[in-house]
Protein backbone atom coordinates (compact mmCIF):
# COMPACT_ATOMS: atom_id res chain seq x y z
CA UNK A 1 0.00 0.00 0.00
CA UNK A 2 2.87 2.80 0.94
CA UNK A 3 4.80 1.81 -2.63
CA UNK A 4 1.58 2.02 -4.27
CA UNK A 5 0.82 5.28 -2.15
CA UNK A 6 4.15 6.85 -3.57
CA UNK A 7 3.84 5.67 -6.99
CA UNK A 8 1.15 7.54 -7.44
CA UNK A 9 2.39 10.65 -5.48
CA UNK A 10 5.30 10.33 -8.20
CA UNK A 11 3.01 9.84 -10.82
CA UNK A 12 0.97 13.44 -9.80
CA UNK A 13 4.39 15.31 -8.92
CA UNK A 14 5.70 14.54 -12.53
CA UNK A 15 2.66 15.25 -14.74
CA UNK A 16 2.97 18.54 -12.46
CA UNK A 17 6.05 19.01 -13.70
CA UNK A 18 6.05 18.26 -16.99
CA UNK A 19 2.90 20.56 -17.36
CA UNK A 20 5.40 23.60 -15.84
CA UNK A 21 6.96 23.85 -19.44
CA UNK A 22 8.26 27.36 -19.73
CA UNK A 23 11.34 28.06 -22.26
CA UNK A 24 12.75 30.78 -19.25
CA UNK A 25 12.56 28.76 -16.63
CA UNK A 26 14.32 25.53 -18.53
CA UNK A 27 13.32 22.85 -21.20
CA UNK A 28 11.76 19.55 -20.05
CA UNK A 29 13.38 16.71 -22.15
CA UNK A 30 11.75 12.71 -21.85
CA UNK A 31 12.85 9.67 -23.17
CA UNK A 32 11.32 6.40 -22.86
CA UNK A 33 14.27 3.39 -23.73
CA UNK A 34 13.71 0.21 -22.27
CA UNK A 35 10.62 0.75 -20.15
CA UNK A 36 12.69 3.76 -18.21
CA UNK A 37 11.03 7.39 -18.42
CA UNK A 38 13.24 10.04 -18.33
CA UNK A 39 12.40 13.75 -17.31
CA UNK A 40 14.89 16.40 -16.99
CA UNK A 41 14.07 20.18 -16.49
CA UNK A 42 15.28 23.24 -14.60
CA UNK A 43 12.72 25.32 -12.65
CA UNK A 44 15.14 27.39 -10.59
CA UNK A 45 18.28 29.28 -11.75
CA UNK A 46 21.32 26.48 -11.28
CA UNK A 47 19.09 23.62 -10.14
CA UNK A 48 18.29 20.65 -12.71
CA UNK A 49 15.68 18.30 -11.77
CA UNK A 50 16.32 14.40 -12.83
CA UNK A 51 13.03 12.38 -12.78
CA UNK A 52 13.46 8.95 -13.12
CA UNK A 53 10.94 6.32 -13.59
CA UNK A 54 12.01 3.05 -13.63
CA UNK A 55 11.21 -0.57 -13.00
CA UNK A 56 11.67 -1.85 -9.03
CA UNK A 57 14.54 -4.57 -10.81
CA UNK A 58 16.17 -1.65 -12.91
CA UNK A 59 19.54 -0.86 -11.47
CA UNK A 60 20.40 2.43 -12.86
CA UNK A 61 23.67 4.59 -13.34
CA UNK A 62 23.50 8.49 -12.61
CA UNK A 63 26.46 10.36 -13.58
CA UNK A 64 27.26 13.77 -14.38
CA UNK A 65 30.40 14.56 -16.33
CA UNK A 66 32.10 17.95 -17.07
CA UNK A 67 32.90 19.35 -20.99
CA UNK A 68 36.40 17.43 -20.68
CA UNK A 69 34.27 13.77 -19.63
CA UNK A 70 35.52 14.01 -16.29
CA UNK A 71 33.52 12.41 -13.49
CA UNK A 72 31.72 15.03 -11.60
CA UNK A 73 28.90 12.87 -9.65
CA UNK A 74 27.80 9.18 -9.77
CA UNK A 75 24.36 7.64 -8.27
CA UNK A 76 23.12 4.10 -8.31
CA UNK A 77 19.90 3.87 -8.44
CA UNK A 78 18.83 0.80 -7.18
CA UNK A 79 15.96 1.19 -4.60
CA UNK A 80 12.83 -0.12 -6.45
CA UNK A 81 10.90 3.19 -6.52
CA UNK A 82 11.37 5.69 -8.87
CA UNK A 83 13.32 8.96 -8.09
CA UNK A 84 13.47 12.53 -8.43
CA UNK A 85 16.83 14.04 -8.06
CA UNK A 86 17.56 17.70 -7.50
CA UNK A 87 20.98 19.05 -8.43
CA UNK A 88 22.59 22.46 -7.62
CA UNK A 89 25.04 23.41 -9.56
CA UNK A 90 25.85 26.81 -8.10
CA UNK A 91 29.20 25.26 -6.79
CA UNK A 92 30.17 24.11 -9.99
CA UNK A 93 32.20 26.55 -12.58
CA UNK A 94 30.63 27.61 -15.52
CA UNK A 95 30.83 24.90 -18.52
CA UNK A 96 29.16 21.98 -20.41
CA UNK A 97 27.76 19.07 -18.21
CA UNK A 98 25.89 16.02 -19.83
CA UNK A 99 23.30 14.28 -17.48
CA UNK A 100 24.19 10.17 -18.68
CA UNK A 101 21.76 7.21 -17.08
CA UNK A 102 22.96 3.73 -18.00
CA UNK A 103 21.44 0.33 -17.26
CA UNK A 104 24.83 -1.53 -17.64
CA UNK A 105 26.99 -0.23 -20.04
CA UNK A 106 24.34 0.77 -22.36
CA UNK A 107 23.17 4.49 -22.47
CA UNK A 108 19.68 4.82 -22.03
CA UNK A 109 19.69 8.58 -21.84
CA UNK A 110 22.12 11.74 -22.49
CA UNK A 111 21.94 15.22 -22.57
CA UNK A 112 23.63 18.22 -22.07
CA UNK A 113 23.49 21.01 -20.16
CA UNK A 114 25.19 24.29 -20.15
CA UNK A 115 25.69 26.28 -17.12
CA UNK A 116 26.38 29.97 -17.68
CA UNK A 117 26.44 33.00 -15.41
CA UNK A 118 22.92 32.39 -13.18
CA UNK A 119 21.29 30.54 -16.21
CA UNK A 120 20.93 27.21 -17.08
CA UNK A 121 20.84 26.16 -20.95
CA UNK A 122 19.51 22.72 -22.04
CA UNK A 123 21.36 21.32 -25.63
CA UNK A 124 20.54 18.28 -27.88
Amino acid sequence: MKTLILTAALVVLTAVSFAQKDSENGKELTSDASGVKVAMFSNVSDHVTFIVMKQPEDKLNLKIKDENGSLVYEKRLRKPENRKITFDLKSLPEGKYTFELSKGKEVLYSNAVSKGDASIAFSK
